[in-house]
């Protein structure tokens, strides 16, 4: 009796000690087991395990969670993190591989530290003011119009096919309000992409690219010069002199100087909506824009007034 009293006291003795904050209560968890949810272990070495968990321990996840360290956030309730999941997945190839511990722990700080950078630059992006060069860029509406709105596409993209059905009525709606400028950003998952946004270019050369922009978004499959070729036909497009531009220099151009923008604004993905130097946030519905953009032609106009 008296020893298990002793033990008891000893137990209570060491959560004083270490002063029962949540950090020490939350690491207990999974402490004993090597356990990470979502990461499969059993290939892996006892001596293994300890130097993984060594090395996720030694950084707090970067995803903005809060929790104290990697195997934490793994472990907690939100095992959606695909932050911690990833590093926890590095982590392991490079122990497996052999790698020394210190140069683990250099990769995974460069990850972290690269994480955080791309988390602060995501969560200000709806902040910044863009200033985007559209001199060159085919645009739908009114050259003067009052409301702006620029649109970052990739033709192989789905959700910049359905963005585009929605653009095309806008754009009529508000005709004297609203000008609509088209911007190339070919991803390069999507190995066809730059070879039709030349495409679309090239079609422009002969006053067709939003005939061109139209047909191609609807029609799917697989890239070559002569389909091109046959889709500019369809549009009355003089096909000799299409091909030719498609491998004019400055049609290429134009398509990589819209990537470059995107780039230096770290615009990722596709579509991505400038309005008025805002970006705003990703919802395809009509009635969405609808109430975006009569929204900002009040305030355009009521700022006009005050003046």
């Amino acid at each position: 009796m008296k020893t298990r009293h002793i033990v008891i006291i000893v137990a209570l003795f060491l959560l004083i000690f270490q002063g029962c904050d949540k950090s020490a209560l939350e690491n207990v968890h999974g402490e004993d087991e090597y356990t990470l949810k979502n990461v499969d272990l059993s290939d892996v070495s006892e001596e293994q395990k300890t130097v993984m968990f060594e090395v996720l321990r030694s950084f707090p996840c970067p995803c903005g969670c809060g929790k104290s360290d990697l195997v934490v956030c793994r472990n907690s309730d939100d095992e959606n993190c695909k932050t911690s999941q990833k590093l926890a997945e590095l982590v392991k190839r490079r122990v497996k591989a052999g790698d020394r511990k210190e140069n683990i722990m250099k990769l995974v700080g460069d990850n972290v530290e690269k994480t955080k950078e791309r988390i602060r630059i995501r969560k200000e992006r709806y902040n910044k003011v863009y200033d985007i060069d559209i001199t060159d860029a085919y645009y739908m509406g009114k050259e003067d119009a009052i409301v702006t709105l620029i649109v970052f596409s990739d033709f192989q993209c789905p959700y910049c096919t359905k963005a585009y059905a929605i653009l095309e009525p806008l754009a009529k709606e508000f005709s004297k309000e609203l000008k609509i400028v088209m911007m190339h950003n070919p991803l390069a998952m999507h190995p066809d992409a730059e070879d039709l946004a030349i495409a679309a270019e090239a079609a422009g050369r002969q006053g067709k690219y939003f005939e061109m922009t139209s047909l191609l978004f609807r029609k799917k499959g697989k890239y070559s010069v002569e389909r091109m070729a046959e889709l500019a036909k369809q549009l009355g497009i003089d096909t000799d002199k299409f091909k030719k531009d498609m491998q004019d220099e400055e049609v290429i151009k134009r398509v990589f100087a819209d990537k470059e923008q995107a780039k230096a604004n770290h615009i990722t993905g596709t579509p991505t909506m400038i309005l008025n130097k805002r970006m705003i946030k990703k919802k395809y519905t009509y009635q969405f824009f609808q109430n975006l953009i009569r929204n900002e032609i009040k305030k355009v106009k009521a700022a006009s007034s005050a003046k």
